[in-house]
């Protein structure tokens, strides 16, 4: 499942990528369309700074994956909004998540959390 704020990239992955993804939601990030406890996996990927109330997202995110799953939220220097590892372990743990580990350098990397118990 893909999920964006804006239809255009929405249509982007179409064009781009074949089927099986055909379940694509437009929606907001702090406003997840989605049942408590549904995923096993949640993954952001260099947006988390793009969203005007992250602790809402993360609050959502948090509502969304199970007690036992995984949220990895990868991050680049190359984003203008680039969130460093100290400060998302931060935010992160403010709103229920305990850092697991992490893939990659200082300006380019996958963190990988879990719900807090």
């Amino acid at each position: 499942m893909l999920l964006d704020l804006q239809a255009e990239m929405l249509e982007m992955v179409r064009e781009r990528v074949p089927e099986p993804l055909s379940f694509r939601v437009q929606a907001d990030g702090a406003r997840l369309p989605f049942a408590d406890a549904s995923f096993d996996v949640v993954v952001v990927a260099t947006v988390l700074g793009e969203i005007p109330d992250r602790g809402a997202c993360l609050d959502e995110v948090r509502r969304i994956v199970r007690r036992d799953g995984v949220v990895a939220i990868a991050e680049t220097r190359r984003d203008s909004d680039f969130i460093a590892l100290p400060a998302l372990k931060a935010l992160t743990a403010k709103h229920g998540f305990r850092f697991a580990d992490k893939n990659g350098f200082g300006w380019q990397y996958v963190a990988r959390f879990r719900p807090a118990p």
